[in-house]
């Protein structure tokens, strides 16, 4: 019986022994006397084990966070309802090769699926942050992480035409970055983008603000090289460029149940040859300049890794996407243009409304048919071969 019971004590011990280090939670600020404290968040963020959970308490936090493994990070509101504001440090903010990110998570990379980092309940402000001497200013930038963003406010990242709110990039391995019922507002640059280098970055946007009026904004949102994902029920509006732009190079994007507003083009859909389809259904775009612009990008040659000189589309290129059930109100120039390198065949039960041209740079198919039209004075275009 004896040996039985130290066998069996062993066992237990050995059980406890080897429980990973996620199930650690230690605390910022003092507002959790139970838990292990730090004064900074870059303090706790270096001393707690991989997969930790750091909750962060009311306050406001003048420092620029480096994550290097996985771990959660969660604020705690104060009565008032405001979560813990993270601000540019009084010595300003450094960066490395371009970037200067006030909350940077940069893991390696030891294979598929590594992190994640997640964070929620947190303000990210970017005010009093110098130019762009030293780069592009980012709120969040995760650099080969996946990970949860929920609940955050990324703002005020404008320092003279450079400021990004939230940036995904990928140099390894996939990664998935969901970005949840948060805001990004008055940057002067991007408010959110993804994109690889290599691999894939796999962006999901879902129930976001996004919004600028600022007049350097290229992008609300921008899919970029080699990401994909599906972005619903998000708001833009943005007084820039584009609100958002799916430029991914072959990757698919979804957009749909979106509401985007007062950009020079709502949604600009950049299709390459043999794509992964791209669903554009069910956004409501109200006073844009083009509602939805579909263009061509032919990948060029690649020659050290770079892309040099574009090639011309040629008949065994496959175009993959589709344009249906979009409510067009208001634009000031088009509400679709087709830009002559697609027909209107995926292009359906889409409401134009108030327009000076409905559809525009047609090459094939009867999207008049296909569409509906309200107080539109020219219905479609065709290119100007046809």
């Amino acid at each position: 019986m004896k040996t039985a019971l130290l066998l069996l004590s062993a066992t237990l011990w050995l059980a406890l022994a080897v429980q990973p280090s996620a199930a650690q939670t230690v605390a910022v600020g003092k507002c959790r006397p139970n838990l292990t404290s730090y004064s900074t968040i870059s303090a706790a963020v270096a001393a707690a084990p991989s997969g930790a959970t750091i909750l962060i308490c009311p306050g406001t936090y003048p420092e620029q966070v480096v994550i290097s493994q996985p771990l959660t990070l969660k604020g705690i509101a104060n009565s008032g309802g405001i979560y813990p504001i993270v601000t540019v440090p009084q010595g300003g903010l450094v960066g490395s090769q371009g970037v200067v990110a006030q909350m940077l998570a940069q893991l390696a990379d030891p294979g598929p699926g590594w992190g994640p980092v997640n964070i929620s309940n947190l303000i990210v402000d970017g005010t009093g942050a110098a130019g762009c001497s030293m780069g592009f200013l980012t709120g969040i930038y995760d650099d080969s992480g996946s990970g949860t963003f929920e609940n955050v406010e990324v703002r005020n990242q404008s320092p003279g035409g450079c400021g990004h709110g939230i940036v995904a990039e990928s140099v390894f391995a996939n990664q998935v970055v969901d970005i949840v019922n948060s805001s990004v507002h008055d940057f002067d640059d991007i408010g959110i983008s993804a994109g690889s280098a290599s691999g894939n970055v796999v962006l999901n946007l879902i129930s976001n603000i996004i919004a600028s009026s600022s007049s350097t904004v290229q992008a609300g949102v921008n899919y970029g090289q080699y990401s994909f994902g599906h972005a619903t029920r998000n708001f833009i509006a943005v007084g820039g460029q584009t609100a958002m732009l799916l430029n991914t190079l072959g990757s698919g994007v979804t957009a749909k149940e979106n509401t985007i507003i007062g950009s020079q083009v709502g949604i600009q859909v950049i299709v390459g040859p043999n794509s992964l389809p791209y669903n554009v259904s069910q956004n409501s775009l109200l006073k844009n300049g083009t509602g939805i612009q579909v263009g061509f990008y032919p990948p060029p040659p690649v020659i050290g890794g770079r892309n040099t000189t574009p090639r011309a589309a040629s008949a065994s290129d496959i175009f993959s996407f589709s344009l249906t059930s979009n409510t067009i109100v208001q634009s000031t120039t088009v509400a679709i243009n087709l830009g002559c390198e697609s027909d209107a065949a995926s292009v359906g039960s889409n409401s134009i409304l108030s327009a000076p041209v409905g559809i525009a740079n047609v090459t094939a198919g009867n999207a008049a048919a296909r569409n509906y039209f309200f107080s539109v004075p020219t219905l479609t275009t065709n290119c100007p071969s046809n």
